[in-house]
């Protein structure tokens, strides 16, 4: 008999296949997805859903050329480390400018007379990479973005990664189900 490791993979395989539409791309768990954002003005969605433990990265990353690249991926924390692989595959196309988001599992502790933001433990040091691989870039911006992993029922977890390119101008916005961020 399978392990539940190996059950609940198999349970995961394909379910982002009811989100397809057009203009979408769907990055289900254990996996990562980079495109290159051509500039029609057109706006195309990385999509992803199912986020209750797991860490996303997603990034605009741009090359001294003017080739734009959008890149979303979505791991379980057993996987991190290949997370930090696909990242590191993106940063080795000799990009110039990166604006990251991490969302990942924990929540803001307060210390002293301010709110700090911690990740759980066991995702502390692959999170603190993910970071040093994108400074390693001239030009950053990065933001780590904490949540709890307490299921709430009726809650889909859905992010979506909007990016539009018009001209030399990017936009990006993330939405997600605690808020909307830009990049």
């Amino acid at each position: 008999m399978d392990n539940f490791d190996e059950l609940f993979k198999k349970a995961n395989q394909g379910a982002g296949k009811q989100f397809q539409e057009e203009g979408r791309e769907v990055v289900e768990m254990n996996q990562s997805k980079t495109i290159e954002i051509i500039p029609t003005g057109k706006e195309i969605e990385l999509f992803t859903t199912g986020t209750n433990g797991c860490t996303l990265v997603l990034a605009i990353a741009k090359k001294d050329s003017g080739e734009v690249f959008a890149h979303l991926s979505h791991f379980d924390p057993t996987l991190l480390t290949e997370q930090i692989d696909e990242l590191q595959k993106l940063i080795n196309r000799k990009i110039n400018s990166l604006s990251l988001i991490i969302i990942t599992r924990g929540d803001y502790v307060k210390k002293g007379e301010k709110y700090v933001m911690e990740t759980t433990t066991d995702s502390q040091k692959e999170i603190e990479k993910i970071v040093s691989i994108a400074e390693s870039v001239d030009f950053n911006v990065i933001k780590v973005l904490p949540y709890s992993t307490g299921i709430v029922v009726g809650q889909a977890r859905e992010t979506r990664f909007q990016i539009s390119r018009k001209n030399n101008e990017t936009t990006a916005k993330v939405m997600w189900w605690k808020g909307t961020e830009t990049l």
